[in-house]
């Protein structure tokens, strides 16, 4: 076993959620602090970069949290110590993809300046921000920015990529309703939130745009009242996740949201509370960073495969295409690889290798 599959393997047993990644941070603080011309730095107070030079250069971008999923059914030697959080989106693996691409440079014969932020906080959308936000990372400063996510269904170490847009805006729009509960053999006496519940649920899902990707209105969560059968509830939360591959489209489609919200709260007296949550910027891909990307995948004979529709998933990386070029990429994880958040999945520890290959290639080059 090589020392990065061990890596991976010791991380995933520390499977820790977003915004906890004490004890992941320091485990791999400790492991990285061992190479020489490598300057480690926490930041964002459970990120790390470590940076091989000064300032500008190049960032590789890897993320390092876990999911609210149990694993406890698998045969792994290697479970997370926590039973109710395990990596079932393959962070681990990522974060051993950039520990294996660390290990095999030359630090000396690098022509830029070359930064790899293991980044917390990706699954709801808030790593990423605060990163860039914090002070040590505007002095890092980088020029460019890449960074990849293993997808399940395709051919292992498959290059899955897309020029523009390629992976969706995501935000989740919460609503609390506020009424009056009563008494369940006369409800007029109070106020029910479910009327608004589901005006505000059927004009969310008439804003569908079908299945070309350009809005679509999940749904997510639901919840009248109690179990006690004698009330007539007067509290009621609808949680609706949107998607569109244009940041306008989503915030036109929340702010719309919104506003039928408080057309409906006018209407009936019912008290609405909005607050959104995971929000994800669409991540669009620079033309030079893509054919950079492109040429270090060639020369290393992996399989390329352009994306005719970008991904639908949220990622947080799409923060830094806002402030710089990047290139974010799927990579695959097998056909037969379990679904991502399924709780089967695994990271295929033979990817790890063929990844790394392409980032030091890439630096290289």
């Amino acid at each position: 076993m090589s020392d990065s599959i061990k890596f991976r393997r010791d991380l995933h047993s520390l499977a820790e959620l977003s915004g906890q990644e004490i004890q992941t941070t320091e485990f791999i603080f400790n492991d990285l602090s061992k190479l020489e011309g490598l300057k480690i730095q926490k930041l964002n107070k459970h990120g790390l970069i470590a940076s091989i030079g000064k300032t500008g250069g190049t960032l590789i971008r890897g993320d390092i949290d876990a999911l609210p999923i149990s694993e406890v059914h698998l045969d792994l030697n290697y479970l997370s110590k926590d039973s109710g959080v395990a990596h079932k989106c393959g962070h681990d693996g990522h974060s051993a993809i950039l520990r294996e691409t660390i290990h095999s440079l030359d630090f000396q014969e690098l022509k830029d300046e070359v930064h790899f932020l293991f980044q917390p906080s990706e699954e709801n959308g808030k790593g990423a921000p605060s990163v860039i936000n914090d002070e040590l990372f505007k002095e890092v400063n980088p020029s460019r920015a890449f960074g990849l996510h293993n997808i399940p269904g395709y051919e292992l170490g498959a290059v899955l990529w897309k020029k523009g847009v390629i992976t969706a805006a995501v935000a989740t729009l919460v609503l609390k309703f506020k009424g009056i509960s009563a008494h369940a053999s006369s409800p007029w006496k109070g106020i029910s939130p479910l009327p608004s519940l589901i005006s505000l649920l059927d004009n969310a899902v008439k804003m569908n745009s079908g299945d070309n990707g350009n809005l679509l209105v999940t749904p997510v969560f639901m919840q009248l009242g109690t179990e006690s059968n004698g009330i007539s509830p007067g509290d009621a939360q609808l949680n609706l996740t949107i998607r569109s591959y244009s940041n306008n489209t989503l915030q036109s489609a929340l702010d719309k949201l919104i506003e039928f919200s408080r057309e409906e709260s006018t209407r009936t007296n019912i008290k609405i509370e909005r607050i959104i949550e995971d929000r994800f910027d669409a991540c669009v891909n620079d033309d030079t960073c893509c054919d950079a990307l492109l040429r270090a995948a060639n020369s290393l004979g992996m399989k390329t495969i352009e994306l005719e529709q970008p991904f639908a998933f949220g990622e947080d990386f799409g923060a830094f295409s806002k402030i710089m070029p990047v290139c974010f990429i799927g990579i695959g994880a097998g056909l037969e690889q379990a679904p991502l958040h399924h709780p089967d999945y695994d990271f295929p520890d033979e990817l790890i290798q063929p990844a790394a290959q392409l980032w030091k290639q890439l630096l290289n080059q």
